[in-house]
């Protein structure tokens, strides 16, 4: 038992050797990276172009949007909230919808899945267009996730499934 206490305050005891570095190699190094690691917009833009976007390979593959969206517009009173809206999405394509407060997110998702209707334009969805079809192959996550209490998570999904 005693040896083994000197093993521990041995190895402990020994420090792996420093490596002196003098600031001014220190400084230089630091501005080499950082010089490699800065790219221009530009350089990006240039090399992004030289890959096909996800439209372009669907197109390129012949495949059908999943839903395709054209000329959509909503508005609530005289507030246009989305205007000439067309978008097309591809299976396995991830789609994210940036924008500020009151831009018309909520509203977009709740058009494509029926849950509100559009002013004009059309949306056509590969898996059918009658309303009972659409919300078979789609669902959607409220903002306000607040449930009624009393109900069980299968009453829930049953209620979503119905709408």
């Amino acid at each position: 038992m005693a040896e083994d206490k000197k093993v521990k305050k041995t190895s402990a005891s020994k420090k792996a050797p420093v490596k002196k570095t003098t600031v001014k190699k220190a400084a230089s190094n630091s501005k080499k990276i950082k010089d490699e690691s800065i790219i221009s917009w530009t350089e990006i833009k240039k090399k992004m172009a030289k890959f096909p976007t996800p439209t372009e390979l669907a197109k390129k593959e012949k495949l059908e949007p999943i839903i395709e969206i054209s000329n959509l517009k909503k508005s609530y009173g005289k507030l246009v909230v989305l205007k000439d809206i067309d978008l097309q999405i591809f299976d396995t394509q991830d789609i994210g919808v940036i924008g500020a407060n009151g831009a018309g997110k909520s509203t977009l998702s709740e058009i494509v899945a029926q849950v509100k209707p559009a002013d004009s334009g059309t949306l056509k969805y590969s898996w059918g267009n009658t309303k009972r079809q659409i919300s078979r192959g789609m669902g959607i996550q409220f903002q306000e996730s607040t449930y009624p209490e009393g109900y069980k998570i299968i009453d829930l999904i049953q209620f979503y499934l119905d709408v």
